[in-house]
């Protein structure tokens, strides 16, 4: 899960933004939980953004399996680029 977390990590600083990630979530489909919940759930600091610790803490398997259906084997993302989301 650290190459999608790669992959989400739109501004390349090693930290996922809460509103970012939502947007690229669900312009990927991912329906099977409720991102904005889930990510602000991640952000077990309160600082609004997501470091690989917490969002690899913050991930049930179910998390994990709904959001594997959406990228490529490598972790990228399968047809969308995050500059866009």
């Amino acid at each position: 899960m650290a190459k999608v977390f790669t992959g989400l990590d739109a501004g390349r600083n090693g930290f996922l933004e809460i509103g970012a990630v939502e947007a690229a979530l669900k312009k990927l489909g991912v329906t099977e939980f409720d991102p904005t919940a889930a990510l602000k759930a991640f952000d077990t600091n309160g600082d609004g953004k997501i470091d690989l610790t917490e969002w690899e803490a913050g991930l049930t398997p179910e998390m994990r399996a709904a959001i594997e259906r959406h990228f490529s084997t490598d972790g990228s993302l399968a047809a969308l680029s995050i500059a866009q989301a």
